[in-house]
């Protein structure tokens, strides 16, 4: 499955986060298709579970979560 663009990305964490309890991969993936967008992969899936585990609200990219955190780790958060 190809990358899905970062509007793509940014919506389905917000149809992650809308409900109660996270739906499932592919009720995300149908409401993104639904709505014009490209479906998001099980990686993309895994990344919402990080941002709401290190209490993100909105959509932060893989990249910046990883530098974000380590920087956590060593102390140097920005």
């Amino acid at each position: 499955m190809p990358n899905a663009s970062t509007a793509a990305a940014r919506q389905g964490f917000a149809f992650y986060t809308q409900e109660a309890s996270p739906p499932a991969l592919s009720t995300i993936n149908e409401a993104l298709t639904f709505a014009g967008y490209s479906p998001v992969s099980e990686r993309m899936f895994d990344h919402y579970r990080r941002l709401v585990r290190y209490g993100y609200t909105s959509y932060v990219p893989v990249n910046e979560l990883d530098v974000a955190v380590k920087a956590s780790r060593m102390g140097r958060a920005s």
